[in-house]
């Protein structure tokens, strides 16, 4: 997985015109599923490699908020509670919070 993470951010930026691109602004989206979440870490520090003045957020369930939230490369933790979502008479104010957490 490492590798084509390395692909992603090396070779594959160049063609696409993000090696010139400068963003203040990035959202990582892994809200759970710890496996993957541990395997995403490799991902923010290259992007606050590449881009060292942009906030960079992660959006994640609280059950894995711990493994990232003191991270040096990380900006912010915002949490993604997704049973909020499954519940019905939750879900449209989940999905307002969401969407105006998105507009921030």
């Amino acid at each position: 997985m490492n590798a084509q993470i390395e692909n992603v951010l090396t070779k594959n930026h160049r063609a696409s015109g993000l090696q010139t691109a400068e963003f203040s602004r990035i959202l990582l989206i892994k809200p759970s599923a710890l496996g993957d979440v541990v395997h995403t870490i490799p991902v923010l520090v290259k992007l606050r490699a590449r881009y060292p003045r942009a906030r960079i957020d992660w959006l994640i369930t609280p059950e894995n908020a711990e493994v990232v939230r003191h991270h040096p490369a990380l900006s912010n933790v915002v949490l993604f509670a997704r049973r909020d979502f499954s519940k019905r008479g939750r879900r449209w104010g989940a999905m307002l919070a969401f969407f105006e957490l998105l507009k921030q």
